[in-house]
């Protein structure tokens, strides 16, 4: 028997990209031989074993369509080359493999079952191996585009009009949302999510996507044209230069893509049905449809339309009075959740940046001092709500408490704006 590394490791060994995917396949081996090695079979579908620190190896197999669904095929895996296995493949850049040394791919000798898979590699080309097998997945355009963007792949022509072909034919309307949150995820957990967004509307992939692109906004605030070209360039500021400066984990880079990537989805029926972009901020009929479409999970939903609806207000914190910024923070629950504050920070910090020059935003870190501070009693007012049992009163003393930290932390900031401007 024989083990090789495949598919996405091989890839980005190429590319010179750290890979949490690394794919084992064996073959000249049965089931029997492999669970006498002490592996345990955990594959459903077809022949998966794993050892005892969590590496799965599969048995080298053909897949041969039974059906529509993405499930609906059967599996061969006696006498299977390593070549038949690699080429059931998506791509041509995933179509090689290696053996394995020192636990990781020798990319100086590859084996390539596909004809072009070296020069795709090498030419950074995205190329599908096989159009008929390739359709039996849509999610594989998904797969394609977030690859495209990470490793800034051409997508060769015959590819592209693929792509066109299945996605005209409604190709992701019968997958399951989960798979296709699945991918976003991936691709909003990974560099280059700007790009990503930027081909999903060049190919029509989600009408709430293209549906921003032609949509125009005055040019005194926005010289960067459509939103879909602010949306991008949103995004892209956010991956260069606030994500390097905050750090943020991938679960907090997720939702904060997203609610970048959705917070001006409402011009496009704005500007539709009113004739200009004011209060679209409150239309969030585009977004609900998106996170919906993707099948996000009611963490991002939450968080994206709450950004949407109030990122004009942090973007207004220096014109609005100490009372009514209280009020408004204290109206608010989300402003409980830290992931949601930090989401909104980073969708303000880079919706204002998202132009083609970029400004100093103070509001960012006034909203945080501001909602941290208002999250927090002095003893004084703890003391002071103990005493009465009557809710408003307690109420009207947390206002009263709120009002004043809230001006001084207003006050502060129209200074430095001033000194800076000075």
């Amino acid at each position: 028997m024989d083990f090789f590394l495949v598919g996405g490791s091989i890839r980005d060994a190429v590319f010179g990209k750290a890979s949490s995917d690394h794919d084992f396949v064996v073959v000249n081996a049965t089931e029997e031989q492999l669970l006498d090695l002490g592996l345990k079979k955990v594959g459903k579908a077809f022949p998966v074993f794993i050892t005892d620190d969590g590496t799965e190896i599969a048995m080298a197999r053909r897949e041969n369509s039974t059906g529509e669904g993405y499930n609906d095929f059967e599996v061969e895996t006696d006498g299977v080359t390593l070549d038949e296995d690699l080429l059931r493949r998506d791509f041509t850049i995933n179509a090689c493999a290696s053996a394995v040394v020192n636990g990781g791919a020798n990319t100086d000798e590859l084996i390539c079952a596909h004809p072009m898979s070296r020069y795709d590699l090498a030419h950074r080309i995205l190329r599908v191996v096989d159009a008929d097998r390739f359709k039996e997945d849509p999610l594989r355009i998904l797969r394609g585009l977030r690859f495209a963007a990470r490793h800034n792949l051409f997508i060769e022509p015959e590819t592209k009009a693929l792509f066109r072909q299945m996605i005209e034919a409604n190709c992701l309307a019968h997958l399951p949302k989960e798979r296709i949150w699945k991918e976003i995820e991936k691709a909003a957990s990974a560099e280059n999510f700007w790009k990503f967004i930027s081909l999903c509307g060049k190919f029509n992939l989600f009408p709430e996507i293209s549906g921003m692109k032609g949509v125009r906004q005055p040019k005194k605030y926005h010289p960067e044209g459509d939103v879909l070209n602010h949306t991008v360039l949103a995004l892209k500021h956010y991956e260069e230069v606030e994500l390097p400066q905050y750090g943020w984990n991938s679960g907090d880079r997720v939702i904060q893509s997203l609610c970048i990537l959705c917070h001006d989805m409402g011009k496009r029926l704005t500007l539709s049905e009113r004739g200009n972009l004011h209060g679209h901020e409150s239309d969030v009929r585009d977004l609900l449809s998106f996170v919906e479409r993707i099948g996000a999970p009611k963490s991002v939903r939450v968080a994206t339309q709450f950004c949407a609806e109030q990122h004009h207000r942090v973007h207004g914190m220096f014109v609005r009075r100490a009372n009514r910024l209280a009020l408004w923070l204290e109206e608010h629950n989300q402003f409980n959740n830290q992931a949601i504050v930090n989401a909104l920070c980073m969708t303000c910090v880079s919706d204002a940046n998202a132009r083609l020059q970029k400004v100093p935003y103070l509001q960012m870190n006034m909203l945080a001092e501001a909602v941290s501070q208002t999250r927090k009693l002095s003893p004084e007012v703890v003391e002071a709500i103990k005493e009465t049992d009557n809710i408003q009163t307690k109420k009207q003393l947390i206002h009263k408490s709120n009002v004043e930290k809230v001006g001084k932390i207003l006050a502060r900031y129209l200074q430095i704006q001033k000194d800076s401007n000075a």
